[in-house]
Parts: C-alpha cells; structure tokens; sequence
C-alpha cells in the first residue's frame, strides 16, 4: 500500500465556511451523543437536532 500526500491550498473564505460547518457538525453531534446518554430514541434525537439546527444541511444533520 502507498500513501500519496500533497498539499492544497484554499482561499480564504472557503476555510472560513470549512471552519464553521466543522464547529456547527460537532456541536450537533456532542448533543446528539448526549440526548442519546439519556436515554431518547434515535427518532427523538433527530427530530431535535433538527429543531436546534433548522439551517444545516439534511446529510450533516444525519451523520452527527
């Protein structure tokens, strides 16, 4: 197995929205985690994250 690495370069206001989709991603799955410790069910907890997070993107919202 080989292992390629290279470098990208991003502009600027592309990292910021990579930075705050990241931030937004783990907020959404710190609590998703926690309701989960709780004991809610799957269906409840996605119904909430949902509530919290109106604006973010369906895919993201059921991976978190």
């Amino acid at each position: 197995m080989k292992t390629i690495s290279f470098k990208i370069k991003v502009d600027e206001n592309l990292q910021k929205v990579i930075s705050e989709d990241s931030r937004v991603y783990s907020d959404m799955y710190r609590y998703s985690f926690n309701r989960f410790k709780e004991g809610l069910s799957g269906k409840e907890v996605y119904a909430k994250v949902a509530e919290l997070f109106p604006n973010i993107n369906c895919h993201l919202r059921n991976s978190a």
